[in-house]
């Protein structure tokens, strides 16, 4: 029998961490494991009534970062197949019945190599100029290195699910990175010979991140700059210039949100010395699903 595991970090979310649990409990496919890593909340994380007595549990550790809160999830879980979800998003009731189905479909011997995304929705301020409106969106199949290398387009990470064999073959998270850990993950992958396959239904709900302080991406950008630039200019000079093209992108929103105009029109500049383009690269790997809730009845009931 097939056992999937659900892993939530969480960090000084109280309120939004109960709503991803309860969206998880939700579940037509109940998840056989639900694990709550509380990564050093100021305030500790407690389980609402109706969650103690559901098949929850809470590991505590001090303050590490996303990527270690996930590596403690995936350390600790039981399941065959691991899910993610951060603690300000939510999933859909059929989100586990649907993608475990999409993934029974899948050739048994690319399982150790295959991560798993779905459709989902998003503001706006992410994907377009309307930063108001709601769209809903579906990442498309991919499995090269150059499309790796174009960004995080198959997060965000809740819509993932992966055979525990994955982080076997690949390695977990790497602790080290404060932000970007998705993105050289997916690279690690990618180098492996690994692909990304999509349901292709809109089943998680993602919620605008509010930064009130924002990590420098100049640590993680270098460090993975120093780790794949060789490697990717000895495979291919495109997946180079569509990763120089990436960084040089994440370091000018870094700046624009923070009204660093300046230093924001600089990297945005080399972005685009690197890959000329009208819009950012992951666009060419997304399928505009519409209007969440209006033409997919998406809208999420666990928001208040």
């Amino acid at each position: 029998m097939t056992t999937v595991t659900t892993i939530i970090p969480v960090y000084n979310d109280q309120g939004n961490a109960e709503k991803a649990v309860a969206s998880v409990l939700a579940q037509t496919r109940p998840s056989d494991e639900i694990i709550v890593v509380d990564d050093g909340s100021e305030q500790p994380f407690v389980l609402s009534p109706d969650a103690r007595e559901k098949n929850v549990r809470i590991i505590r550790q001090e303050n590490k970062g996303p990527a270690a809160a996930r590596n403690t999830g995936i350390t600790s879980a039981s399941g065959d197949y691991l899910a993610f979800l951060d603690s300000d998003d939510t999933w859909l009731p059929m989100k586990l019945e649907q993608q475990l189905a999409c993934i029974s479909a899948l050739p048994k011997n690319t399982e150790s190599l295959t991560i798993c995304a779905t459709g989902f929705s998003i503001s706006g301020h992410y994907t377009s100029r309307k930063r108001t409106a709601q769209r809903a969106l579906i990442p498309l199949p991919a499995s090269s290195v150059e499309q790796f290398a174009m960004g995080c387009w198959y997060c965000p990470g809740s819509t993932l699910m992966a055979h525990r064999n994955v982080f076997q073959a690949v390695g977990q998270y790497d602790a080290t990175l404060r932000r970007y850990e998705d993105y050289e993950f997916g690279l690690r992958l990618a180098i492996k010979g690994g692909s990304v396959a999509v349901c292709s239904t809109v089943l998680s709900a993602i919620s605008p991140r509010i930064r009130h302080s924002e990590l420098s991406p100049y640590p993680s950008v270098e460090a993975i700059r120093a780790r794949y630039c060789t490697a990717l200019e000895q495979r291919s000079s495109k997946a180079l210039s569509k990763l120089e093209a990436f960084l040089e992108l994440e370091c000018a929103a870094s700046h624009w949100r923070q009204k660093r105009y300046a230093t924001m029109s600089r990297h945005l500049i080399r972005s685009l010395f690197h890959q000329p383009r009208l819009r950012t690269q992951v666009h060419a790997l997304w399928r505009d699903a519409g209007a969440a809730d209006e033409a997919h009845g998406i809208a999420n009931p666990f928001k208040s």
